[in-house]
């Protein structure tokens, strides 16, 4: 729906002006954010605009906590957005003392991140709204975005808040001290999960780091310490040998292009494009190419690898995709974080199979796919230390298994073998390449 429609029925209740109102609306569709919540205390103008960004995208949902005494506005949110069409996209609690009661009961329901946005523009005080910021935190998904409005607000000149018997009653700092200020300096800015402070006007921005915080990663490195210093010289032999390939092979193709990447990503496995819209992407063992610059529709293309830092020099900083330098032992990302998570020509290369199978299971979400090709029955060599056959496919359970393909290695690289086509002959004995394609779906 049209934004000034929308600002033309809901002008005569809303305290947002129509600058204020495209800033909203536009940092929601630039970002992509679908699922939305907020907390407010009275009419709901903003539920209008949220949801008319979502209507404009066709797609997300926002989640509006007020309080009881809303409903008894004149006009109230279902009305208008009734009439503007939109109370499809929103779903509204009232909550008769707290809008922190129903965030327990929504953590209590799902525990894991859901929001990608929260839009708090509630009652202002120190104790209730600083204590809606750590509940918020746990619904909100790495990455999201939270939202302060009302930054400098203090009760002793606040028209709405002023005269109310519980202002009346606050002690004289607490009526002239900016609440919300004093949330977003002392908890949100010192909060280790939260960067890309912003302050424009009177909102404050923030959002949360993606996957696990930099103190949790100092954490791991001390425990695997040990660990490390075992595997170093092994790791740094196969690093080496990656890392040659990949400068010879620039050498010999000048640029290293990734045009390739699209089909295996898509008409291979049965899908489109379309699919993909919004997702969260994670290839494992990624190189240097860029092997998910086609997904621009995604919301985030994440490649992992142990030597992406070394990649720079081969231009990976100009691809618009992200680039996290992991091995898949560790990966550095919240449980059930990924929608997509794929392992093309590397799972071989890892040096823990054990290890990488369990985070794979662990990072990506319920109903998620992972998509899997493979080389298998091969000696192990320095880049590909790891051997298995066929039936690697046992360890992914209880990961369902909607397709399987076995190829020979008929030509010198997996994916020309895989366009030749030659099914594997499982007949013949000869100890030989093989290559195996899964899609697999995480059921549960």
């Amino acid at each position: 729906m049209d934004l000034e429609q929308v600002y033309a029925v809901v002008d005569s209740i809303s305290e947002m002006d129509l600058d204020k109102v495209t800033e909203m609306t536009s940092f929601i569709k630039s970002k992509k954010l679908k699922n939305i919540l907020e907390l407010r205390f009275s009419y709901g103008a903003s539920s209008c605009y949220i949801a008319s960004s979502l209507d404009e995208m066709k797609n997300g949902h926002l989640t509006t906590i007020v309080l009881e005494l809303a409903r008894n506005k004149q006009p109230n949110i279902e009305s208008v957005l009734k009439k503007l069409g939109l109370f499809s996209y929103v779903t509204i609690y009232h909550e008769p003392t707290s809008y922190n009661w129903r965030l327990m009961k929504l953590i209590e329901r799902n525990s894991a991140p859901t929001f990608d946005l929260c839009y708090i523009n509630g009652v202002h005080d120190w104790f209730n709204d600083g204590f809606a910021f750590f509940l918020v935190d746990k619904l909100l998904v790495p990455g999201g975005w939270i939202i302060f409005d009302d930054i400098n607000l203090t009760f002793n000149k606040s028209p709405s808040f002023k005269n109310s018997e519980k202002v009346q009653k606050m002690p004289f700092d607490e009526r002239n001290t900016a609440h919300v200020r004093k949330i977003y300096e002392l908890l949100v800015k010192t909060h280790p999960s939260y960067h890309n402070f912003v302050e424009k006007g009177n909102w404050v921005y923030a959002q949360k780091n993606d996957g696990i915080s930099s103190q949790i990663l100092e954490l791991k490195k001390i425990f695997r310490k040990d660990e490390l210093i075992e595997n170093y010289d092994n790791n740094s032999i196969k690093g080496e040998s990656e890392l040659h390939y990949w400068l010879k092979t620039k050498e010999n193709e000048g640029n290293l292009s990734n045009d390739h990447y699209e089909y295996f990503y898509t008409t291979f496995f049965g899908l489109d494009k379309d699919y993909f819209n919004g997702k969260k992407i994670l290839d494992i063992g990624c190189g240097p190419r860029g092997s998910l610059e086609w997904a621009d529709m995604a919301k985030e293309r994440i490649g992992l690898d142990p030597l992406a830092d070394d990649y720079v020099e081969l231009g990976t900083d100009k691809h618009n995709m992200n680039y996290v330098s992991s091995g898949s032992e560790h990966i550095p990302f919240f449980d059930n974080y990924f929608d997509v998570v794929c392992s093309f020509n590397s799972l071989d290369h890892v040096d823990n199979l054990e290890k990488s199978i369990s985070e794979i299971k662990r990072v990506l979400k319920v109903g998620g796919l992972f998509l899997l090709l493979t080389d298998v029955n091969h000696e192990p060599t320095e880049c590909e230390p790891i051997s298995f056959s066929f039936n690697i496919t046992e360890k992914f359970k209880p990961f369902k298994v909607l397709d399987e393909r076995h190829y020979e290695k008929s030509e010198n690289g997996l994916y020309q073998s895989i366009h030749v086509n030659v099914p594997y002959d499982h007949d013949n004995a000869e100890k030989r390449y093989g290559i195996l394609a899964v899609k697999f779906k995480k059921v549960y």
